[in-house]
């Protein structure tokens, strides 16, 4: 950054603003998507909770499962991830990996 006389004040140039900003508004942006994820993902373990075992079972899961699932269907990421047919991500429950 360099000093500047603009109108009888003395500051830095306004070129590298542009790039500040947009570094900052990235940063809110980041920390607001992980906000909206964790609302996300605790509304998932509720209703994944409310289901009866065997609901649960019906799909595969346990109790054990819940938070684990219910990160993968928002972040689509973890241990529990692995690439199944046409390269699209699979959840794996806990008892189908022993």
């Amino acid at each position: 950054m360099t000093m500047t006389k603009v109108d009888g004040f003395h500051g830095f140039d306004a070129a590298p603003r542009p790039a500040i900003l947009s570094r900052m508004v990235n940063g809110v942006g980041s920390v607001v998507m992980l906000a909206v994820r964790a609302v996300q993902c605790g509304q998932m373990m509720r209703v994944l909770t409310e289901l009866s075992d065997r609901q649960l079972n019906d799909i595969g899961l346990e109790r054990a499962d819940i938070p684990a699932y219910a990160n993968w269907l928002v972040h689509g990421e973890g241990e529990n991830r692995w690439e199944g047919a046409a390269g699209q991500a699979t959840f794996v429950p806990r008892k189908a990996r022993h």
